[in-house]
């Protein structure tokens, strides 16, 4: 897909968005599933980048007897997240476009409804929401098919992120929702922060979502049990369910189909401009390696890898500004990974 496909795909989506209002109030409200049994949905939100992937791998690794359904949307034109998930065995729903979910409800009340039609329906479902999304919508959608309080949103927030500017304020004011419409807090990445950082981060967040729990991934265990447990939940107003700007995001999807000099690549991936806030995905190397990426902000995490036999591509979001050391740079990491 062309970068100006995608960003005309944005573009519509911004716009099929401010539907969500007349659907937050009821005006297309969704008809109840029936179930055999109490369904609990879990709508796992947070920032890009935040850890949310990691997280529902180490629930979806537990063997507790619990059956677990996941329904994963991710921005971008390849399902990375979802891909990743799937090697679990566990069934996992994509929803193209990121936030598209958003504003067309029901492309996830039938992943919703597909699940719990199996031979053998799921006793709990996970979402895992987009970086870009707003969770408030897909909250209220749950709501409408499993019945009001049976969906909570626990939101993750990253430490390392946390310290760092974002670029606009739209993106700040994103995160900002996504941690007040939060039932449960759990912040990742704490490993090596100073203590009192840590602190006056969780005191911050406190004061952004008051008498919401807050606890930190590095916990493992109590973070899962939090993550499955709906008494780890505190109670919170209402959230604003204006729909937010979907615009001030753009993605450029590379089909790293050229095996690609490990140093050239590395570079360019740690010299990224400003304005790109997530990459992830993957490189072939002229060693028949493979390089497994993951960049967030101004952390960048290279690791080699055993060639698969999966076409490998690579995900770029940023800040859809005019910026031409942006455009640069996409430039020459095409001509780097992928084929002409």
């Amino acid at each position: 897909m062309s970068q100006k496909t995608e960003l005309e795909a944005l573009q519509r989506l911004s716009v099929e968005m401010t539907s969500l209002g007349s659907l937050i109030a009821g005006a297309e409200q969704l008809k109840p599933l029936t179930t055999r049994n109490p369904v609990r949905v879990t709508l796992l939100s947070g920032f890009l980048g935040a850890g949310k992937t990691t997280l529902l791998q180490r629930v979806l690794a537990r063997d507790d007897g619990q059956k677990i359904g996941v329904i994963v949307n991710d921005f971008g034109a390849v399902n990375l997240d979802a891909d990743i998930l799937d090697k679990s065995k566990n069934g996992v729903f994509r929803l193209e476009n990121g936030c598209a979910c958003c504003a067309m409800a029901g492309n996830l009340s039938a992943a919703m409804e597909a699940l719990i039609n199996t031979e053998s329906p799921p006793d709990h479902i996970f979402i895992e929401a987009s970086g870009v999304s707003d969770p408030t919508p897909m909250a209220v959608t749950a709501e409408q098919l499993f019945g009001s309080g049976t969906c909570r949103i626990v939101t993750v927030v990253d430490c390392v992120a946390w310290r760092e500017t974002l670029p606009n304020t739209g993106m700040k004011l994103l995160r900002q929702k996504q941690i007040e419409a939060a039932h449960l807090i759990i912040v990742s990445k704490s490993q090596g922060l100073p203590a009192d950082e840590l602190r006056k981060m969780i005191s911050a967040l406190a004061g952004m979502a008051p008498g919401r729990p807050i606890i930190d991934a590095a916990e493992a265990e109590l973070a899962e049990q939090a993550m499955l447990e709906p008494h780890f939940s505190g109670a919170r107003p209402q959230p604003d369910a204006e729909p937010h700007d979907l615009s001030i995001f753009a993605s450029r999807t590379f089909i790293a189909d050229k095996s690609a000099d490990q140093d050239e690549v590395s570079g360019l991936l740690g010299q990224a401009p400003p304005a790109v806030i997530r990459i992830k995905g993957s490189i072939n190397l002229t060693t028949q390696k493979q390089l497994n990426v993951q960049v967030v902000g101004s952390v960048c995490e290279l690791a080699v890898g055993t060639l698969t036999s999966d076409a490998p591509s690579l995900v770029v979001i940023y800040n859809n500004d005019d910026d031409r050391a942006l455009s640069v740079w996409i430039d020459r990491l095409s001509q780097a990974i992928e084929t002409v």
